[in-house]
């Protein structure tokens, strides 16, 4: 996978409880951000 296919909490924190991005978390809202392909900016 390239850095715009795996989200940087998966990338950061596989294992992530938070609430808003954490993968293991189940009542999560499991918000995923990428880089653009741009290289400089985030999108969620």
């Amino acid at each position: 996978m390239s850095r715009l296919d795996t989200s940087l909490q998966d990338t950061a924190a596989p294992e992530g409880v938070c609430y808003g991005g954490g993968s293991s978390n189940p009542h999560g809202l499991h918000i995923k951000s990428v880089w653009h392909e741009d290289g400089v900016h985030v999108m969620a």
